[in-house]
């Protein structure tokens, strides 16, 4: 866990640092409860017992007798400190220093962390976190965006959430999650990323626990969007999205029956493509990372997604017509007459289950970069930015009416030809 190299700390307003190389104390901070910390613009970690020298030590001194001689042979130990401790690597007051992208960090709270901060505000005011955690610091190398993830294991009783600082304070949070999340950064500007172990009541769930962090600059665009399309800003780079579902139009029902490849082909005849995954969910969590367009807490009248189930009969689903699925179909009502041509009693069960709104009608349903209905009325197929395996090559995102899904939900199970009466699509082209 130890850096390789660190930056000045003057930058960082530290002081008595250890020179690069120095040998780490051999004394451990053992876990606190924060609650009783005191905790003065989140400074101080708790103190620990000064310890002597390893091969020489001071003799006591007595007040009504000579001192006791010194061994020459080796230093004088340690001062135990009157109010803090020693600086320690991945403490508050000198955090472990990230100085190359990407990283992956590996750490144990339960073994090397500091009981200091338990509530970060205003990530989250009423969340416990007073188990031990670790500090991380980095300045930011040019405006662009962060990407920090944590691996975390169901049921393995360690939990680890990580939060974003833009100065050392816990009220200074700007992003936090269980498992990971992105935000944009301002070049040269010190962040802080805290790994923190949650409380689960009775105790703290701390352990080892592994970080990747990325930073992608701000992509130069040299191109506009057309006016149909909004500018995304995503890690992998700056993207042209469709601001609704295809067919792409305000006001317009969206397609459903669509496969991937039907899907890729109706974006191609319009000079566009099937979004990438991680385009996909940037545009929906945003630089905030959020689990919905609008926040991390679930709302049905703000997305398109709390509507009742409705029983659907997968025979006639599936005796859809894949030749209906047009590249030339403009809206829906045409998509479906063609296919009633060849098929009416399917296309009228799948119009008698059908639940998407047009397109738009929820206007706190966007993304900040301005596209719409990420999160339910239809999902969505993208593209897997992996490659995926031959046949499946397509993410299905944003579930649909009858079920929320997050931003960074994956459904990859389905192969290239799975149509189904909720799953639709949308394009994104280079700017």
């Amino acid at each position: 866990m130890r850096p390789t190299s660190l930056f000045a700390c003057a930058v960082l307003a530290m002081a008595a640092c250890q020179p690069p190389g120095a040998a780490p104390s051999s004394d451990t901070f053992a876990p606190q409860d924060a609650s009783a910390t005191d905790d003065p613009g989140l400074g101080t970690p708790p103190a620990i017992p000064g310890k002597t020298g390893a091969t020489g030590k001071s003799g006591p001194t007595s007040s009504t007798g000579p001192t006791g001689p010194t061994n020459t042979t080796g230093p004088t130990g340690p001062t135990a400190p009157t109010s803090t401790p020693p600086f320690q690597d991945g403490s508050w007051d000198h955090p472990f220093i990230i100085d190359t992208f990407p990283a992956t960090l590996t750490g144990n709270t339960a073994t090397g962390g500091f009981s200091v901060a338990d509530v970060y505000t205003p990530c989250a005011a009423v969340t416990s976190e007073k188990g031990p955690e670790l500090v991380y610091t980095f300045e930011a190398p040019d405006n662009g965006t962060l990407s920090v993830s944590v691996d975390d294991v169901s049921g393995d009783q360690i939990d680890i959430d990580v939060h974003l600082l833009d100065s050392k304070s816990k009220d200074a949070c700007i992003a936090r999650n269980n498992v990971g999340f992105v935000n944009t950064l301002e070049g040269g500007k010190i962040y802080y990323i805290v790994a923190d172990t949650w409380w689960n009541g009775s105790k703290a769930l701390a352990g080892p626990f592994t970080l990747t962090v990325t930073f992608v600059a701000t992509a130069v665009s040299n191109g506009t969007c057309p006016s149909d399309m909004v500018l995304v800003n995503a890690p992998s780079g700056d993207v042209c999205m469709d601001k609704y579902e295809a067919p792409n139009k305000l006001g317009e029902y969206p397609f459903v029956q669509y496969d991937f490849n039907e899907s890729e082909a109706w974006c191609q005849a319009r000079g566009k493509r099937l979004c990438y995954d991680d385009e996909w969910t940037f545009a929906c969590a945003g630089p905030q990372g959020y689990k919905y367009v609008y926040g991390n807490t679930l709302d049905h009248t703000k997305c398109n997604t709390g509507k009742s189930y409705k029983t659907h009969n997968e025979t006639l689903i599936g005796n859809w017509p894949h030749s209906a699925n047009k590249a030339t179909h403009e809206n829906k009502p045409d998509h479906f007459a063609n296919a009633a041509m060849t098929a009416p009693a399917s296309v009228d069960h799948v119009e008698s289950i059908y639940q998407a709104e047009p397109s738009g009608s929820r206007a706190a349903c966007v993304g900040a970069a301005g596209v719409y209905d990420l999160t339910g009325s239809i999902e969505e197929w993208t593209r897997r930015r992996s490659g995926g395996t031959t046949n499946f090559h397509g993410n299905l995102k944003g579930r649909y009416w009858a079920e929320a899904r997050t931003c960074q939900g994956n459904i990859t199970v389905h192969g290239d030809p799975f149509m189904f009466y909720e799953i639709g699509f949308r394009c994104c082209q280079a700017p």
